[in-house]
């Protein structure tokens, strides 16, 4: 409520219904709900959005008018029944039942909403992420959304650094014990590029406007009700907010390493895609650091294949320092992590399997029936790929594998897409051998997988043809040969030098084309047509160009052609008994016509005679 708005009489009557609501007693757990959310409806509503002063005096001693004395009297008041309200929440918060913990929790997301700008706002922003940190689903939810909603609707402020200071303290305290979600929060957080050295256009169209004396004095007056936050301090919040955001996020990967393999992916997507996310604005001293502490989660054989995507994805972001910066520390090597990536792309292409099928049920542990859904899927968090897929829609829903396999391999799918993309097809320089390599394996797993897969591996491994066409000889098909010197191509191989990649062709093309799926044997045709045609050109010919493959994008055919998703595309045909039985009806109508017109031309004719 703003304050010239403030009806005196209404705001001393609702501080009245506080102070009866707070006195009275009650002995029923439903009266105490129905109360303390009439409590908080009431503080939503008089709320105003900017700090009071506790002091009733001016700091000069200034005798203040009566209507502007009675306004920050019961201001103070109200202060006070919300520093009171406060405590209340921080109660709820330490209680142990999980059904009072929820209703702190919806309390103080009721509180987000109105709140943030007035007194105590760090208080109420740190008891928000206490509540969301919460191993109960019904617990954490509000809060969940209420900062979500929250960070993604302001840029960078007061309130987003104490929601990240806060964050920050539970990683230092308790390592890796921490909601996934609650990173997935800190997706929410907007920045952007403040340029230092900017002329400001508003300031400068001030003062060049032309202004009567009366007006520049009013101008003069008025300067102080245009004031806006300067662009240095601006600039410092931000950096300041973006250490503690790489903070945290190296913190967590450090500490991943201990905890199990099941949380360990849980709690790892999140903080990887906020790595990717804001990659571009990590300084030196982090990004080392954040390197060197992927490397060592890459080492490791303990995480899964998800998780390793993760991490590949991550680092080829950090990696694109290189494209912009020229200093020699920034510059990374790729080479040892395109041999990870070589190694886990057939285990990534393969169909999910149940990881707890063969596991014994644990045992439930004490506390609220919904703790073990609070914390999201099991076995994959989703793809990096803000265009391909969400971590969110796959860490939302329990047993995920066993619930639709279907779609879980599309999100690994959709993570090697976007890995190969990054680390592969986007870099610059790369031997042919090596590029050679991941285009043979990415051919050789079409064969196991769904044609929608096969599909968009084919228009990938078409993409890396194109960026290097030195690969385009294993795309012409034939068969496998051996070259002197070098051997014949190793499917198991476990780097790219020892595979032999170059001396292998795309027989799996005459696999494709007999597929009985109609979209499939038309990418494999128009595959093999097209470098078929480019082992035949010859220096002088005009360039070969199939439209038809350059515009098959991998993530596209992926959505596209995903029967998990619910659409069968292309359609089915329909069987020949149902074209029958719809044919019957029009041809009876198409006889019954003909009868018609022939009984009518008859009349018509004996008519005339």
């Amino acid at each position: 409520m703003q304050r010239s708005l403030m009806n005196t009489t209404y705001l001393q009557s609702k501080i009245g219904e506080l102070h009866a609501l707070h006195n009275r007693t009650i002995e029923d757990y439903g009266e105490l709900v129905v109360n303390l959310n009439k409590e908080c409806d009431i503080l939503c509503e008089i709320i105003p959005s900017y700090k009071i002063s506790s002091e009733l005096e001016g700091q000069d001693g200034v005798r203040k008018k009566k209507e502007v004395y009675n306004v920050e009297r019961l201001e103070n008041e109200m202060l006070k029944q919300y520093e009171h309200f406060l405590q209340l929440l921080r109660k709820l918060q330490r209680k142990k039942h999980p059904e009072q913990q929820a209703l702190g929790s919806r309390l103080c997301a009721k509180l987000l909403g109105t709140a943030t700008e007035f007194n105590h706002a760090d208080v109420l922003l740190r008891l928000a992420v206490d509540y969301a940190n919460c191993k109960s689903t019904r617990v954490a939810q509000p809060c969940l959304k209420a900062l979500s909603e929250h960070l993604d609707g302001r840029m960078i402020g007061d309130s987003t650094d104490a929601v990240v200071s806060a964050i920050l303290d539970i990683v230092r305290n308790q390592e890796y014990a921490i909601n996934p979600k609650i990173l997935n929060s800190l997706l929410h957080v907007r920045v952007a590029m403040v340029d230092m050295h900017r002329r400001d256009l508003t300031e400068e169209k001030a003062k060049n406007k032309r202004m009567k004396k009366e007006d520049k004095e009013l101008a003069r007056q008025m300067q102080k009700s245009k004031a806006r936050t300067d662009r240095s301090e601006i600039a410092a919040k931000q950096t300041r907010i973006l250490h503690k955001l790489f903070v945290i996020y190296l913190r967590v990967i450090k500490a991943s390493q201990t905890c199990a393999r099941t949380h360990q992916t849980k709690i790892l997507a999140p903080a990887l895609e906020g790595l990717v996310k804001f990659a571009p604005l990590v300084n030196l001293e982090l990004h080392q650091q954040l390197m060197t502490a992927l490397r060592e989660l890459l080492d490791d054989e303990h995480p899964s294949v998800t998780t390793k995507l993760h991490a590949l994805v991550a680092v080829a972001s950090l990696a694109q320092k290189d494209a912009t910066l020229e200093a020699a520390e920034w510059r990374s090597d790729l080479s040892y992590f395109h041999e990870i990536l070589f190694r886990c792309i057939p285990e990534a292409l393969e169909a999910p399997k149940n990881e707890d099928e063969k596991k014994p049920a644990a045992p439930e542990e004490e506390g609220d029936v919904d703790d073990a859904a609070s914390v999201g899927s099991t076995s994959s968090a989703g793809s990096l790929s803000s265009v391909a897929f969400s971590i969110a829609a796959s860490m939302a829903q329990a047993n995920f594998v066993q619930a639709n396999a279907s779609r879980e391999w599309g999100y690994r799918v959709g993570l090697v897409l976007r890995t190969v993309d990054l680390l592969v097809l986007s870099q610059k320089h790369l031997p042919v051998i090596r590029v050679s390599a991941f285009v043979r394996r990415l051919l050789q797993c079409t064969v196991m997988c769904p044609p929608h897969i096969a599909m968009s591996l084919m228009a990938l491994c078409h993409r890396l043809a194109l960026r290097y066409p030195a690969t385009s000889a294993i795309l012409v098909g034939g068969a496998d040969n051996v070259i002197g010197g070098r051997g014949s191509y190793n499917p198991e191989a476990h780097d790219t030098g020892s595979a032999h990649a170059e001396c292998s062709f795309f027989w799996e093309a005459s696999f494709h084309r007999k597929s009985f799926h109609p979209t499939l044997r038309n990418v494999a045709n128009s595959l093999s047509t097209h470098y078929h045609k480019i082992s035949k050109h010859q220096h002088g010919q005009p360039v070969v160009v199939s439209k038809q493959l350059d515009a098959l994008g991998p993530y596209e055919v992926l959505d596209n052609y995903n029967p998990s998703m619910g659409d069968i595309k292309p359609d089915p045909p329909t069987p020949s008994a149902l074209k029958q039985a719809r044919n019957r009806p029009q041809k009876r109508n198409r006889e019954e016509s003909d009868v018609s017109g022939a009984a009518a031309a008859d009349a018509e004719h004996s008519d005339d005679e």
